[in-house]
């Protein structure tokens, strides 16, 4: 009697965690949803004893997917709103899962002082235990793999719908698993290699994805930035320009008295020091490309800020196959490391020469400054003597020459560091 009593707690508790599990995978179990999750088990509890009513235990357990499982998926869509096939790997990782305390409270057998209680008690502990860890390690995380996008769904559903029906297959509608047959024995085996390397899979799709994400923002806020930058320079020498023409008068005025009175020489020297002054206010056009031309301006301001030898040259107009955010992250990756690698030179001489030109049907980029006299190259990527590594912009440089079917090439040698990239132009 006591171990009837037992096993159909066991039972009710094993319902109250799937309930839980459900919610907190769903990402609903908060306290505006503990009313809906007392209706929940309240409507399948009172299901599950009718059925244990006019059926037996037995069959109620053989009944179970039809009388608790189904349901537990419905609530999920009308209670907690969430979509049917979300629903469905809610109700069937929840189900995994109460395989843990089962587990545990099943090794109380090899124990000397087994009794029914005790495996009751050690089945409520675990219970216990597993939701808390459950709830704050893994809940939300299934949440968001299971609002990703649908391959990642389909992947997260094999094990646990494989499970499901394996053991309802060979340990509750038969007893296969109890017949000693190896393929059915080692089949779980078999699955859990299968969903571990296709998860491996997802997950570098996946990952690649957001790194693919990451780059393209960082590009974008990259180019945001210096556009942001130009804009206000040009905007500071539109001030100065509309200054200059608003005192012309008084320029040729000047002029005109220093010609009058055969003060030539004063003349010229005037006329000259106004047109240096029109000349570094006048914006820098490189080449016709507006984006090449943006990139160029500002890191020609910064050159001549730091004092750094500087040479642009862009050979003619040239057909870019890039876009104009690959076009920034190339070429604002290649400059950036060129003034970082002046600034950490020992040289006295701080040198920059670029050269963007079309050869021979191919895009040529080459950028030639000096750096550290103990910078190398390990394969394509510098480094020096001291540990110091390019890190994120080579390899971009590298990514956006190879996903045109070109090349990117970096060496270092006394005291000079070169970038060369070449990208065929169709």
């Amino acid at each position: 009697m006591l171990a009837s009593v037992l096993y159909t707690l066991k039972y009710v508790v094993a319902l109250i965690f799937g309930i839980i599990l459900v919610a907190c995978f769903a990402g609903e179990l908060k306290k505006s949803n503990y009313k809906k999750l007392l209706i929940e088990f309240l409507v399948i509890g009172s299901i599950e004893g009718v059925v244990l009513l006019f059926f037996g235990i037995k069959m109620t357990f053989i009944l179970y997917p039809l009388h608790t499982h189904i349901l537990l998926a419905v609530f999920s869509v009308f209670l907690l709103k969430k979509d049917l096939f979300s629903s469905v790997i809610y109700v069937l990782w929840a189900y995994m899962c109460c395989q843990i305390p089962a587990w545990i409270a099943s090794l109380v057998v090899y124990l000397q002082f087994d009794t029914v209680i005790l495996q009751f008690v050690v089945y409520i502990i675990a219970v216990g235990v597993s939701s808390y860890m459950i709830g704050h390690f893994v809940g939300n995380k299934v949440s968001l793999i299971i609002d990703g996008s649908t391959i990642a769904k389909l992947f997260v559903l094999i094990m646990p719908i494989i499970y499901y029906l394996f053991d309802y297959t060979t340990t509750i509608w038969t007893s296969f698993l109890y017949s000693g047959n190896y393929h059915i024995s080692n089949f779980m085996a078999f699955v859990t290699c299968v969903a571990y390397t296709g998860f491996l899979c997802v997950y570098s799709w996946e990952h690649k994805g957001k790194m693919e994400y990451v780059r393209k923002k960082t590009i974008t806020e990259r180019q945001l930035n210096i556009v942001k930058r130009e804009m206000e320079r040009l905007h500071e020498l539109e001030q100065i320009s509309e200054m200059y023409r608003k005192d012309v008068q008084h320029h040729f005025s000047l002029v005109l008295d220093y010609l009058s009175n055969n003060k030539d020489d004063e003349a010229m020297s005037y006329i000259d020091e106004n047109v240096n002054a029109i000349d570094r206010i006048t914006p820098r056009r490189f080449c016709e490309n507006q984006m090449l031309n943006l990139l160029l301006s500002h890191f020609a301001a910064m050159a001549e800020s730091e004092n750094i030898i500087y040479s642009f040259c862009v050979e003619g107009n040239i057909d870019i196959p890039l876009t104009n955010s690959e076009l920034c992250a190339m070429v604002s990756n290649a400059l950036e490391n060129a003034f970082n690698g002046i600034r950490e030179s020992e040289s006295e001489e701080k040198v920059i020469d670029m050269v963007f030109a079309a050869r021979n049907r191919m895009l040529v980029f080459t950028v030639d400054n000096t750096c550290r006299k103990d910078c190398y190259t390990v394969g394509t990527a510098p480094k020096s003597e001291h540990g110091q590594e390019h890190g994120y912009g080579t390899r971009s440089i590298d990514v956006i020459a190879k996903k045109y079917s070109g090349s990117a090439r970096f060496t270092a040698k006394d005291g000079m560091f070169k970038l060369m990239v070449a990208i065929p132009i169709s």
